[in-house]
């Protein structure tokens, strides 16, 4: 189920921080016109999770993640920190996929920037 990446919520900004505080490991996946995927690691280092996002048709972005939390509708740090990750990348004029692994790094500027 994909989410509406609204920065005005309470929640999400409350994943942005969990995400800074753990920095997980993010691995650039496919990115098209339509979407772009990520893989984010664990708190624990015992599992990837899938991060995908996507627009609608108005243009407003959405995300998903594969992570019990996301499973059940919620934002996650998974989301987050992915979400830091690709707008880091967009910013830059990189377009995924991306042959390294990828860290988050924290940054007030990437949180605030559309999803593309």
């Amino acid at each position: 189920m994909f989410l509406e990446i609204n920065f005005e919520r309470e929640a999400l900004r409350d994943a942005f921080a969990k995400s800074d505080a753990v920095k997980p490991q993010v691995r650039a996946g496919q990115c098209t016109e339509a979407s772009a995927s990520y893989r984010v690691m664990s708190s624990d280092g015992q599992a990837w999770y899938d991060v995908e996002f996507t627009r609608s048709m108005s243009g407003k972005p959405f995300g998903s993640c594969s992570c019990a939390a996301g499973r059940d509708e919620l934002y996650c740090y998974h989301l987050t920190a992915a979400l830091y990750v690709h707008c880091a990348l967009v910013q830059h004029g990189i377009r995924p996929p991306v042959s390294q692994s990828v860290w988050a790094q924290s940054s007030a500027t990437a949180a605030a920037m559309p999803v593309h």
